[in-house]
């Protein structure tokens, strides 16, 4: 399988994993978006997608400073009025990657993440 089609299938397995989760993403350390999928028609534009994973990427290391005082993040939630958009940094083997995902608004979102994202994440790491 080339690399690009499992990451594709990662996206689309997470999307599956919650009729919550609107948009899943794949983005490299640098902030470039390896893979993404939508549920159905695309919430964000290809700008806006790219747009997006640059700042989540950005906040996320910004974030990470913090790590020896307060432990490594398991993700980061950003509420608005009409969606949640998630972080999840993801270390596979020697690369780092992160995960963005739109949830929609006033879903369940630390159950969804708790119970269903992190968990396949994890079990994933391995095939990244």
């Amino acid at each position: 399988m080339v690399p690009q089609d499992r990451f594709l299938e990662f996206c689309e397995r997470m999307l599956a994993l919650d009729a919550s989760v609107i948009f899943s993403a794949l983005v490299d350390h640098l902030g470039d978006i390896v893979a993404m999928t939508y549920r159905e028609t695309p919430f964000v534009d290809e700008k806006e997608a790219k747009q997006y994973a640059i700042q989540m990427t950005i906040v996320t290391i910004l974030l990470a400073h913090f790590e020896n005082r307060l432990g490594s993040i398991q993700y980061t939630v950003t509420y608005h009025d009409g969606v949640a958009r998630v972080t999840l940094p993801v270390a596979a083997g020697n690369q780092k990657f992160f995960v963005l995902l739109l949830l929609e608004s006033g879903s369940d979102v630390v159950s969804v993440m708790k119970d269903k994202i992190s968990p396949f994440v994890m079990k994933s790491r391995g095939i990244l």
